[in-house]
């Protein structure tokens, strides 16, 4: 089950990060490890519950956010402002709504928390838990999806 939600949740971004950020996306195969972010993370923190629990963390550094930010606003942000952090938010919810939708045509009935934007070392509520991380590349930068297993 853990690689079919990760295959899925490939598509979803993919897909979400062009359309949202016109940014052409490679993911690569995903990464099992436990769960410790820094404070120079930014997360944007979602959680499903329903068929599957798991908690998302979409995961960039400062500088990809900023990225991602500028993209999606179709102007130059220089800081993370209480806007960039809903944009980054929205990003999320459209990741989130997706990944639902396309659990749900497989079956699966999930329903989403309102994603929360925060700082890495904020996000205490995973810390150790075992994660798949899936590396999203752009030409812009990376980012990651990290799936926790909510128990």
């Amino acid at each position: 089950m853990r690689q079919e939600i990760i295959r899925l949740i490939s598509i979803v971004v993919t897909k979400v990060i062009h359309d949202m950020c016109y940014l052409e996306v490679n993911t690569l195969d995903s990464v099992d490890g436990i769960c410790d972010y820094s404070s120079d993370d930014i997360i944007v923190k979602l959680e499903l519950f329903g068929d599957i629990k798991r908690g998302l963390c979409i995961r960039m550094n400062n500088d990809m956010a900023l990225k991602v930010i500028s993209k999606m606003m179709m102007r130059d942000v220089q800081e993370i402002d209480y806007i960039g952090e809903s944009a980054l938010c929205e990003l999320g919810n459209m990741i989130g709504g997706n990944f639902s939708t396309m659990l749900y045509v497989n079956g699966l009935t999930e329903d989403v928390t309102v994603p929360s934007y925060m700082k890495g070392d904020e996000c205490d509520m995973f810390l150790g838990m075992e994660m798949s991380s899936l590396p999203v590349q752009t030409v812009e930068g990376n980012l990651f999806v990290d799936v926790i297993e909510l128990l």
